[in-house]
């Protein structure tokens, strides 16, 4: 294993670990694979937020450094924002609450929708909308 940052040279994933190198990194939204040695760890990444670690302001993302990518028979999980805004159903508008979740009966990520009068339906992403 080869730090992202310096090229430091460990013979295998155990050694790394026992010695406290860092698996990963972000910078801004992407989630790098490092791995980083604990040098490198002190002088280029912060513990965010999220206790993720990040990097520095200033520090740029080593050649090295590889994206983390979603493995490709991973389904996409859609986030509220692509859900349309608003969904007429049974002559009523309603309108998306932001809230995600997943139809029980056969796993459809759907959100949730409430109409002027508070009642709610939830549409899937195959498009069924189901009232609440």
């Amino acid at each position: 294993m080869i730090c992202a940052f310096c090229s430091t040279h460990v013979d295998d994933r155990d050694e790394a670990v026992e010695a406290d190198w860092w698996p990963d990194f972000y910078a801004g939204e992407v989630n790098y694979e490092g791995p980083v040695c604990p040098a490198c760890t002190g002088q280029f990444l912060v513990t965010g937020d999220h206790g993720e670690m990040e990097l520095k302001p200033g520090a740029e993302v080593p050649p090295l450094a590889i994206p983390l990518q979603r493995h490709p028979n991973l389904k996409h999980e859609p986030t509220a924002g692509e859900f349309p805004a608003s969904v007429m159903y049974r002559g009523q508008r309603y309108h998306r609450t932001g809230k995600l979740g997943t139809r029980v009966s056969d796993g459809v990520r759907t959100a949730e929708y409430e109409a002027d009068d508070a009642s709610r339906v939830w549409l899937g992403t195959d498009g069924r909308v189901i009232p609440d």
